[in-house]
């Protein structure tokens, strides 16, 4: 009876000693897997947080293309009107010019049958 006391005794030792290794690995397994999820997380969000740098980099850059371009055109516009504004003031002044002319040879513009603004026109042309 002893003998088989101690047998039963030896066989639930090792019973609980295999229960407590497959708890002990089953724990590890745990341990990693969540490890394993957090380091995905952390990736994932430094991915994230990649795209989101990168996307507001590439919304700066745009939106100062945009304002490059803007001052660039404002300038253009600016500088057409004021040749603009040069050209209309040499085209009147030599429209002053030709009428003073005939005027000193008493010649009447409506003789020649040209509008003023038809002078001037024409004027700035051969100017």
């Amino acid at each position: 009876r002893q003998k088989s006391r101690d047998h039963d005794e030896k066989h639930m030792k090792m019973e609980q000693k295999a229960d407590q290794d497959l708890i002990n690995k089953i724990r590890t397994i745990k341990d990693l897997e969540k490890k394993r999820t957090q380091r995905e997380k952390r990736v994932n969000n430094a991915r994230q947080q990649q795209k989101d740098d990168h996307e507001v980099k590439v919304r700066q850059k745009r939106l100062q293309r945009e304002k490059k371009l803007s001052e660039a055109r404002d300038r253009i516009s600016e500088t057409s009107k004021v040749r603009a504004e040069t050209v209309m003031k040499k085209n009147v002044e030599t429209a002053d010019r030709i009428l003073e002319k005939l005027e000193e040879l008493n010649i009447s513009p409506r003789s020649l049958r040209l509008p003023l603004i038809s002078s001037m026109t024409h004027v700035s042309c051969t100017a």
